[in-house]
């Protein structure tokens, strides 16, 4: 296929979400800097022998933004919008573009007159309901992203940016806002059951209230609703919450009771080997080392190749051992090294990171977050 031809059917690509990512990748996005320079003066020559290409004109500035050169995109999406005669369709398309322009640019406020413009003239697009998504988002307009998630029927994106306006709403210590909170996550899980943000952030509710049978019946629901693949992403949650809020002396736990509770819950999910590890996990966290070790054991028996238990079970088992000075400086190196590994994948595009995240920040998939439980992965 030619450069130009790369061109076109990209630009002309209508968004999807089969591979569960709710914003298409832009024009540009999968050239390299040489190949977009390249199309850059393919497009430039096509202009100037065709000044009444519209669609060249509209792929000029989408590489032009690619490149961060916004002056020059913004100009091309005014020229066309000013052009006599121009159908409303194509400057609904300019519109939409310059909204995106002026959104990379940072102008928020122009970024939204120019999308709804845009909508003005080409009705309720969903290119133009996702780029409205995203700068709802962008500026903490969490509710109005959900009321948009919801014209487009996409309830993970409504449930998702409902958790967001309720976590802000928590932000806050005033009783009245924490039980407007608490409507909106409710509100949440009734709109998507599935979601693990919001089951994640209905626990951690309870946690800080330290109503532990409350606690007990959300991580229990949570683990029903959830897809099995995300359940690690509760106790993650739990566990990253318990150390970052408590006490630093001598190192940050999750609170006792929580991490028993946990195991309850999860004790009867026998054939989950991430449940498993986090199991392990907990009672390390509860300063029990020898449960951990069966847990663990429970595990490699489910999974003997998952590295993250060969990890733990070598760590557990170094104090009992009588080592080398030298070969001891060595090991500790390299399990340091290891325990930097980034545990989480996202299943579409590969990125790693150390994070839960529920929206990949590269490709911008919904909840593919995965545990990497081969190094392959």
């Amino acid at each position: 296929m030619t450069l130009w031809n790369t061109i076109r059917s990209m630009f002309k690509g209508k968004p999807s979400r089969t591979s569960g990512s709710l914003f298409p990748l832009e024009l540009g996005d999968s050239l390299s800097d040489r190949d977009t320079l390249a199309a850059i003066g393919e497009l430039s020559r096509v202009v100037k022998n065709n000044s009444d290409s519209v669609e060249t004109y509209l792929a000029l500035g989408n590489l032009y933004r690619s490149q961060g050169e916004l002056e020059r995109a913004i100009q091309i999406r005014q020229n066309l919008i000013i052009r006599p005669g121009l159908d409303n369709d194509f400057k609904g398309r300019a519109y939409l573009e310059l909204g995106k322009d002026y959104k990379r640019a940072g102008f928020m406020d122009r970024s939204l007159a120019a999308l709804e413009e845009a909508q003005k003239l080409c009705g309720k697009d969903p290119r133009i309901i996702l780029e409205l998504v995203d700068l709802a988002a962008k500026t903490n307009e969490f509710q109005t992203a959900a009321r948009h998630c919801a014209a487009l029927k996409f309830p993970q994106g409504q449930a998702h940016y409902l958790v967001l306006h309720a976590r802000s709403l928590l932000a806050d210590t005033t009783n009245q806002n924490r039980d407007e909170a608490l409507k909106w996550l409710n509100r949440a899980i009734k709109i998507y059951s599935p979601s693990p943000e919001a089951w994640l952030e209905h626990l951690l509710w309870e946690y800080d209230r330290r109503d532990w049978k409350r606690f007990s019946k959300r991580l229990d629901a949570g683990l029903k609703n959830v897809a099995r693949e995300l359940r690690f992403v509760l106790l993650e949650g739990l566990i990253q919450h318990g150390i970052k809020t408590g006490s630093p002396d001598p190192q940050p736990h999750v609170h006792p009771e929580a991490c028993a509770r946990a195991l309850e819950c999860i004790e009867p999910y026998t054939d989950d080997l991430l449940l498993y590890y986090y199991g392990a996990l907990l009672h390390i966290q509860a300063g029990d080392t020898a449960q951990a070790k069966t847990w663990l054991e429970k595990s490699l028996f489910l999974d003997p190749d998952f590295w993250p238990t060969r990890l733990e079970v070598l760590l557990l088992s170094l104090p009992e051992q009588s080592l080398n000075p030298v070969f001891s400086v060595q090991l500790e190196f390299f399990l340091k090294r290891a325990q930097q590994v980034k545990r989480f994948v996202c299943s579409q595009c590969g990125l790693k990171r150390e994070q839960i995240f529920y929206v990949c920040p590269r490709c911008r998939s919904w909840h593919s977050i995965r545990f990497r439980k081969s190094l392959n992965d």
